[in-house]
């Protein structure tokens, strides 16, 4: 039953007439919140004469119960703080085995009431783990004492309880590590990161050596302070805090900060490990060292003068350079090869910039006007566009060390410590900041950027030896018989016609160079293999500043000829090109087009305009016809039942009705008539344009008895 609050029950008790206080309020308690208390007792008048005694010392009874099964339900229903449970109850339940309950689902205080204290009874009562025990007959007194002794015990488990769980709270959430272990290196806990950090199951790492965690030398080097405490006592690393490595399930390695801190618990030592990943701490630590040679670097890159040969004819690519410099031909939908090493200068921080031009410059010039305008020479940021202009003699240049040497009165306008020096005619992205770094670390005169190539694809570039410092030993250019590299006879390495040059060394050897009349005045030819006898030349590897690998290799083309310019725009085409042009951080910038977007009309049955895997840029209609595994340059038509595959089509090319264009290079401004083919039938292609040694069709207007067009 439940106890209404009510006063005057009349006074039935056991307890010991000489023990009654003479004052009930000599025990009543001060506390506001009276202890609430549950009373089971077998007989209901002595339940209801202990009540009274309650009241008198300021507890609160809530509740009574004469049988062990209804204990639980009342419990659940008036919440008391503690139950004062008789052992013998009637009923199929006794008070041991009432007291279980509450113990086990309500975690409630029993003390226990008994008027037998035989051993087996005792021992029985033991198994509900009760906060007390009183013998009948007991006295006011001693019901006081031992309810409050319970009450404090509960209440001191409670904050215990509430104290450990905070902390286990604590470690639960710690970023750091803990991990405990016996004197033998036994490992007894861990807090989750631990496990987070090492991958291992609480299964899986406990009971275990903590070596298990320890790569080679660390793992003997535990060995031997373990052995050494259980030897000598002496406490090698507690107390300090050292940088070790870890060992994670997988089998990586990882730097870890270990602190430890002993404890003695139960006599035994235990002893405390801390451990913090500084996998990112030291992440951050090169990012910051970075960031500071970034800012070195960009002052480095702004007195860096950038100087791009551009004048090259680029004969190997035939009738596609009648009309314009092999810099200014279009490259990939929008771009021109001249926009890689503009965009790699501008990427790379350097702002100021000389373009040599010399055969057929025009549409580069023009280019290069409209599609660069964006520099700010308030900010001291340009680019020099410099026709060949006889400035020494009546001869155009004859070297690539003379095109420089004719304009020493640029650099010595832009003053700059570092003179950049490109070819502007391959297809790569490159941070030059890397190549200059080297160049300031070895201490070098001139550095060479190189890359590793086929060796049966180095016969039209210079090939280098270099030693274990990566000086460079030797320079031949375009070899017939090209050295292998040492250990890798399938491959060579090449330059890649990148150079830096401290100014006032360059300065002084080119006017050497001028003067000396048995020389070629070419870099290639006699300039480097000259002065890797008499000053230091050092090699930069291109794999340490490509912004493009694919699959551990730098993306480098050189678009000399027909096949390998054709090659290089098919690979733009692919699901996943070897060549990214869609990287926001490493733009490849280029003049922009103010065009309409591309459309594909048409959508009836069998006359659907449609593109897939290509290419296409603004401009270009595609009506009724079918574009595969091709390059669309800008404002390219393709009419009714045409179809373009695995074809490269330059700005404004026409394409009629019935047409059939596979493996092709159209050149810009082609009108091909209705039912044109090509691809199709070889011998009829070489009878009327270039056919490739692969089979790739080249097209220009003159081919196709049309006027040549304005080239672009």
């Amino acid at each position: 039953m439940v106890w209404p609050h009510r006063n005057g029950y009349r006074q039935h008790t056991r307890c010991h007439p000489a023990a009654r206080p003479q004052h009930a309020s000599q025990f009543m308690m001060p506390a506001p919140d009276k202890p609430r208390i549950l009373v089971v007792e077998d007989e209901m008048l002595v339940a209801r004469d202990l009540a009274e005694q309650l009241l008198l010392l300021g507890y609160e009874p809530v509740g009574q119960t004469t049988r062990g099964e209804e204990v639980l339900p009342l419990a659940k229903q008036v919440h008391p703080d503690l139950v004062l449970m008789d052992i013998h109850l009637a009923g199929a339940m006794d008070g041991i085995a009432a007291a279980q309950q509450i113990r086990s689902q309500l975690a409630l205080p029993v003390v226990f009431l008994t008027a037998f204290d035989a051993d087996d009874t005792l021992a029985r009562a033991k198994l509900a783990e009760p906060y007390g025990y009183l013998l009948k007959p007991f006295s006011e007194r001693e019901l006081r004492a031992v309810l409050e002794m319970a009450l404090y015990k509960c209440k001191a488990e409670a904050l215990l309880l509430e104290s450990t769980a905070r902390s286990q709270s604590i470690l639960d959430n710690m970023i750091d590590g803990v991990i405990t272990l016996n004197a033998r290196g036994i490992i007894q806990s861990c807090n989750p990161a631990t496990y987070r950090l090492f991958g291992y199951s609480a299964d899986e790492m406990l009971d275990q050596n903590v070596a298990m965690l320890m790569p080679e030398p660390h793992h003997k080097q535990h060995d031997r302070y373990l052995q050494n405490y259980q030897r000598t006592g002496q406490k090698c690393v507690v107390g300090t805090s050292r940088e070790v490595e870890g060992r994670r399930k997988d089998g990586s390695l990882f730097p870890l900060s270990l602190a430890v801190s002993q404890i003695q618990n139960n006599g035994e030592n235990t002893f405390i490990g801390i451990l913090r990943d500084l996998s990112l701490e030291q992440h951050n630590t090169r990012e910051i060292h970075r960031l500071a040679r970034a800012n070195d670097l960009l002052h480095v890159a702004q007195r860096t003068y950038g100087l791009i040969l551009a004048g090259g004819r680029g004969s190997r690519l035939y009738q596609l350079t009648n009309g314009r410099s092999k810099p200014a031909v279009p490259f990939g939908g929008k771009l021109k090869i001249i926009d890689f090493p503009l965009s790699n200068c501008v990427n790379s921080g350097i702002r100021r910039m000389g373009v040599l031009t010399q055969y057929k410059a025009q549409s580069l010039i023009r280019h290069i006007e409209r599609g660069w305008g964006f520099l700010e020479p308030s900010l001291n940021e340009y680019i020099d566009v410099v026709p060949a202009q006889q400035q020494i003699n009546s001869g155009w240049y004859s070297g690539t060390a003379d095109a420089v040497y004719q304009n020493l009165g640029l650099l010595d306008e832009a003053d700059p410590s570092f003179v950049l020096i490109l070819a502007g005619d391959h297809i790569y992205k490159m941070d030059y900041t890397r190549i200059l770094a080297d160049h300031i670390n070895s201490g070098a005169d001139l550095t060479v950027a190189c890359i590793e190539l086929p060796i049966q694809d180095v016969s039209g570039f210079g090939v280098m030896a270099i030693n274990d410092d990566a000086r460079v030993t030797a320079f031949e250019e375009k070899p017939a018989n090209p050295t292998p590299i040492p250990g890798n006879p399938g491959f060579a390495l090449a330059s890649m016609g990148i150079y830096v040059f401290n100014t006032d060394f360059l300065r002084e050897q080119l006017r050497q160079d001028a003067a000396n009349e048995q020389s070629s005045h070419d870099f290639g030819r006699d300039f480097i293999p000259r002065l890797i006898h008499s000053h230091h030349v050092q090699a930069h590897r291109f794999t340490d500043s490509c912004v493009n690998m694919i699959q551990g290799r730098p993306y480098w083309r050189d678009v000399g000829t027909v096949d390998a310019y054709w090659e290089a725009n098919m690979d733009l085409t692919h699901v996943v090109p070897d060549l990214n042009l869609y990287d926001d951080d490493w733009p490849i910038l280029s003049v922009h087009e103010r065009s309409a977007p591309a459309k594909f009309v048409l959508r009836e049955r069998g006359l659907r305009g449609m593109a897939l895997d290509s290419l296409v840029s603004n401009g270009c209609i595609v009506s009724g016809a079918t574009v595969c595994g091709s390059v669309l340059f800008t404002n390219v038509r393709v009419a009714e039942h045409s179809r373009i595959e695995d074809s490269v089509l330059l700005p404004e090319v026409v394409v009629g009705r019935n047409v059939i264009i596979r493996r092709a290079v159209v050149d810009n401004g082609c009108i091909i008539p209705d039912g044109f083919q090509v691809g199709v039938n070889p011998d009829a292609d070489r009878a009327r344009f270039h056919v490739t040694a692969r089979g790739i069709t080249l097209i220009t207007p003159e081919m196709l008895d049309q006027p040549p067009h304005r080239v672009v």
